[in-house]
């Protein structure tokens, strides 16, 4: 039992709360306090904590879970699920032309409903044409591209805490490893399409599906600024390239052309070894 000297606001007591390492006699009541759970433990030791002004509620045997918030729903794959009808019930012919009748008419309302609420055609990148189902049989490429932006922020937290050097290659290795298999390294006859459009994953045989910005060219934009050094703490840029891979430097001298905050060309001269590249239009 959690242990706090306040009187709560809440005491919910004769139930079964619900707890991430269950105990092998699960709790039967709780205590809230200023929004927060004070308690978990048995009625008595929680009602033994109310105070004069602390409400109590009597569960009556209720499961108390804690809150779930989805923040990723396809709303347009539950519309579609719409469709399907429940005929499991359905004992007669009339029965079931009557239940089609009715599945048909509440379809096409929920259909219109959600197109009117979310302008859905005006997504294109979704819509039409270009819209297929994510599922079973597609590269994923931005989860991929997940996966390279964890490995890179496993390597410099390892750098951070200076972490054995054979480590933080082998970190290396697997980075560069993960990325020669997805992204700006394949050509568009792989992809269909060119890498750095921002498309979402390519069902086997179809092509590539839903072109809009999604989270394969955002990581590997992010996961590129770390590559090349760039690295912001306290509102400070600092630079740290050891995750550089040594073949993107130069191999002879080379001119290398920007344009400035103003609007004007400037050349910078480059040697052998070196490498440049702008960030915010700054030469770096």
């Amino acid at each position: 039992m959690t242990s706090v000297s306040s009187a709560p606001d809440i005491v919910l007591f004769n139930g079964r709360i619900a707890e991430p390492n269950q105990r092998q006699s699960p709790a039967s009541a709780l205590a809230v306090a200023g929004g927060r759970i004070l308690a978990i433990g048995a009625d008595q030791d929680m009602q033994n904590r109310a105070g004069a002004d602390t409400e109590k509620i009597d569960l009556e045997g209720r499961l108390v879970v804690p809150g779930f918030v989805d923040t990723h729903i396809h709303f347009y794959e539950w519309a579609l699920k719409r469709r399907d009808m429940a005929l499991d019930d359905i004992s007669c012919l009339e029965e079931l032309l009557a239940r089609v009748r009715q599945a048909a008419a509440e379809r096409d309302f929920m259909l219109d409903l959600f197109e009117e609420t979310f302008n859905h055609r005006a997504f294109t990148g979704r819509s039409g044409t270009f819209f297929a189902f994510e599922g079973l049989g597609s590269i994923y490429w931005h989860m991929v591209s997940k996966l390279l932006l964890a490995v890179q922020e496993v390597y410099l937290q390892g750098v951070e805490q200076e972490e054995d050097e054979d480590l933080l290659n082998q970190l290396k290795d697997h980075y560069y490893e993960i990325k020669a298999g997805i992204g700006l390294y394949k050509s568009p006859d792989v992809y269909g399409a060119f890498p750095t459009d921002a498309y979402s994953h390519t069902p086997g045989g179809a092509g590539v599906k839903q072109p809009g910005l999604t989270g394969q060219v955002k990581e590997d934009v992010i996961s590129r600024i770390f590559e090349l050094g760039i690295r912001i703490v306290e509102g400070m840029i600092q630079f740290d390239p050891s995750l550089l891979n040594s073949n993107e430097l130069l191999k002879k001298k080379k001119e290398f052309e920007i344009i400035e905050m103003d609007g004007r060309k400037r050349t910078f001269s480059l040697d052998q070894g070196d490498i440049a590249f702008t960030f915010c239009q700054i030469p770096r």
